[in-house]
């Protein structure tokens, strides 16, 4: 099951749909269920820059000669993108390519932080044994997307495979849009992407306006009662800017941060975080500064967790940015000299954690380190280990926490115990 999401999602509020569970049947697309599935690009790889855009989830199936991947990717830049391109290919148990294909998201740009919805369809030359899906591609973006949007609607079961959704939707936006774009997503319980349709809007919504969409959204045949949620994006139509700028973007528990930017002169900013319960943004309370006379403001922030973060400034909003936090670790050994066999009291604090975590006390081996033992934090967040060396050396120690829900792994300073 996958944690509690960190999102910056659009302003608007999508529209959840409960769709209907449909019934087995023994003809259609048959979903891939037994063979294996891989992500090769992981979130903050060691070998890959802090952030990337990555895939988040997936799922696949096949009808005839026909092979179809959905699922959804995150933007962990800390800048907005488009073009992203999604790459899926499933392999034979020899490791042989039997299906291979490239497409992009529905929506063409993905601010920091946000969650973007792909179908790959590929033809089918042999019988799947895993199958592997990565973003292939992305370039970066300073243009800002218009999609203030707000959509409603119903939808009917058109065959085991097919939901058809119609509606209205709102341009909440204080400029008119074109070319506006239509998705609906589909979910399963664990909010994994299993089925997905789009469709784009001919003309112009004015700034207030609405209009109606009628759309497929495909699917591998359910045995479980989905969720759809319903997105709309123009990027034609630039809104009023409020800038927004943080460095750096990523922070131990505990330390600050300074973010700036440029308003109207004069105008008042308030800093305000996505709240993952209510999916609204909330105001920073006491974060309201007026801008100075050039238009620029600046202000410090201590978040205590990974945090969406946006400036408004009237009706005008920025482009939001995720700030990511990391544990704070330390260590400290009870004394840095002692004999083989003698215990050594290993001690700290990891911080903040979730209750029951694992701190991992680790020897440093050549470039490497090397777990020796795992202990549980108590509730203060303090653990203890009593180490006994079976060797004589010098060792090199710290103390190690991996990621928690909405916390990314930390580490402390080393220290180093010379055993005689």
């Amino acid at each position: 099951m996958r944690s509690l999401r960190l999102v910056a999602a659009v302003a608007a509020v999508s529209l959840l749909l409960p769709a209907l569970a449909a019934p087995a049947s023994a003809a259609g697309p048959r979903p891939g269920a037994s063979p294996s599935h891989e992500v090769r690009s992981s979130v903050r790889s060691a070998d890959a820059p802090p952030y990337a855009v990555v895939v988040d989830s997936f799922e696949w199936w096949f009808n005839g000669t026909t092979f179809s991947v959905v699922g959804d990717v995150r933007n962990y830049l800390d800048v907005p993108v488009m073009s992203v391109k999604v790459h899926s290919a499933a392999y034979a148990a020899d490791d042989s390519v039997v299906a291979e294909g490239t497409d992009y998201l529905m929506f063409g740009r993905l601010d920091p932080g946000e969650y973007g919805t792909f179908q790959v369809d590929a033809r089918l030359a042999g019988t799947i044994s895993r199958v592997s899906v990565w973003v292939d591609d992305w370039d970066q973006s300073s243009i800002v997307a218009n999609h203030y949007f707000s959509a409603s609607g119903t939808f009917t079961t058109v065959d085991t495979y097919t939901d058809r959704v119609q509606g209205s939707v709102k341009n909440l936006n204080t400029v008119d849009a074109r070319d506006v774009r239509v998705v609906a997503t589909m979910y399963d319980p664990d909010l994994n992407v299993v089925g997905a349709g789009y469709v784009d809007l001919p003309g112009t919504i004015t700034a207030g306006g609405s209009t109606t969409f009628s759309m497929d959204v495909s699917h591998l045949r359910l045995s479980y009662t989905p969720t759809i949620y319903v997105s709309a994006e123009s990027d034609s139509d630039p809104e009023q800017i409020v800038t927004f700028e943080v460095f750096p973007t990523s922070l131990t528990y505990g330390g600050q941060v300074t973010v700036s930017g440029r308003t109207t002169p004069g105008a008042d900013i308030r800093m305000q975080y996505y709240d993952q319960p209510s999916a609204d943004w909330l105001d920073v309370h006491g974060e309201i500064i007026a801008a100075q006379p050039d238009g620029s403001y600046s202000l410090t922030l201590t978040p205590t967790v990974g945090t969406t973060y946006r400036t408004r400034s009237g009706d005008n909003v920025s482009v939001p940015v995720v700030l990511y936090v990391h544990a704070k670790v330390t260590i400290k050994a009870s004394t840095k000299k002692t004999t083989v066999g003698k215990k050594v009291l290993i001690s700290g604090t990891a911080g903040p954690v979730d209750p029951g975590a694992k701190v991992q006390i680790q020897r440093k081996v050549g470039s490497t380190w090397k777990t020796l033992t795992s202990v549980t934090v108590n509730s203060t967040g303090a653990y203890s280990y009593a180490w006994k060396p079976t060797a004589k050396g010098s060792y090199v120690l710290r103390a190690y926490v991996g990621g928690q829900s909405l916390v990314f792994d930390g580490s402390s300073s080393s220290v180093t115990v010379v055993v005689k």
